[in-house]
């Protein structure tokens, strides 16, 4: 089950990818005063929240027009999450988690007991459960959208990851202290298991179920639903950056020695992409069938399913935070010079750069 990185480093090596490069000018379409490392959140209108850790959390209308500035009262970095009535649920590093109505007022403001520094996550109502807000701090909290507490399952350790909704109805996430638990959505412990090192990113699902963790000794680990692993392999650096499996099975992942790799679903090796920094931001797959990430090289690439470019955008600052992709194919990713950019549809660029470059 097991495959030496040493292998897995050689055979990507093989098949590595050649690069093209495209520099056309993203639009700002807003600038905070402090650095955005969540994820930006899009509604079914076409509207944008940011947050940031210049502790606030803004509004945009469709063509970037301001709805709401709401002061958080400190940094925010765990990307917040919309609830089914247009509610952003959102957390702060002071410990504080806060329920914004779609006009701008505060629905709440409740205090749990360490800063939340992962996604929030929603788990939507069941015909035997209402909505649920998952937050991890010093474990798993559970908040009803009016603000009550549903539970609190505690951990030894603050966690620094977000819960992930299983579609078999439970909750997913790994711990600094290196293992993986699956909570229900009344707050029992279904199962925990060793990941071998310390897990700081969120897990994946496959199509399959199964569950794909990554750890900070650059193992990624894939387990069944009921806790059992079934397969391993070794990368060449730590993971930082939650995996993304595609629906063909496909995995994508990004490491600290600058690099994303594409593993077949049994973790056979596929293709290596190197970029110039180490990758923070998850991957993201957009409309087109596109692989978009951003490094820390300051530039944000978007690959086609074989591992050649298609695009890139030099944005000038560490990007730590995946890519949101609206329904138009519209790119918003923030920076840590605290610019949000909307980037367009890239269609239309890439037949231009094919055009310039044929003879």
């Amino acid at each position: 089950m097991h495959r030496s990185y040493a292998a897995v480093l050689f055979a990507l090596a093989c098949c590595a990818v050649s690069h093209a490069r495209a520099t056309p000018h993203p639009a700002e379409l807003a600038k905070v005063g402090g650095r955005i490392r969540a994820e930006p959140v899009l509604d079914r209108d076409g509207g944008i929240y940011i947050a940031s850790d210049d502790g606030t959390v803004r509004a945009f209308g469709r063509r970037g027009r301001a709805r709401y500035v709401v002061q958080a009262g400190a940094r925010v970095r765990a990307t917040p999450v919309l609830g089914a009535d247009g509610a952003l649920f959102v957390g702060t590093e002071a410990g504080d988690v806060l329920a914004i109505e779609p006009d701008g007022l505060v629905r709440f403001k409740v205090r749990v007991g360490a800063p939340i520094v992962a996604a929030l996550a929603r788990a939507p109502a069941t015909k035997t459960r209402p909505e649920l807000i998952l937050v991890a701090a010093d474990g798993l909290y559970a908040f009803m959208p009016s603000g009550a507490l549903a539970f609190h399952w505690v951990t030894p350790t603050a966690l620094r990851t977000p819960p992930v909704v299983h579609p078999k109805g439970f909750a997913v996430l790994g711990t600094s202290h290196g293992m993986l638990l699956a909570i229900s959505l009344e707050g029992r412990l279904l199962w925990q298991t060793t990941a071998f090192g310390a897990v700081e990113s969120g897990v994946a699902i496959a199509p399959d179920q199964s569950i794909v963790a990554a750890t900070t000794l650059g193992s990624l680990l894939r387990f069944s639903a009921e806790g059992r692993m079934t397969a391993a392999v070794a990368l060449p650096g730590a993971i930082f950056a939650a995996p993304l499996v595609a629906s063909d099975g496909t995995l994508y992942v990004g490491v600290e020695n600058g690099a994303l790799y594409a593993l077949s679903s049994s973790f056979g090796p596929r293709w290596r992409f190197a970029t110039h920094g180490p990758i923070r931001a998850a991957p993201r797959i957009s409309a087109q069938g596109l692989i978009v990430f951003g490094s820390t090289d300051d530039v944000v690439y978007a690959l086609r399913r074989d591992g050649s470019e298609a695009f890139r955008y030099n944005l000038g600052s560490d990007i730590r935070a995946p890519a949101a992709l609206g329904r138009d194919g519209t790119l918003y990713i923030g920076t840590d010079h605290g610019a949000l950019y909307a980037l367009e549809p890239r269609t239309s660029f890439e037949k231009e750069n094919q055009q310039k470059r044929q003879p």
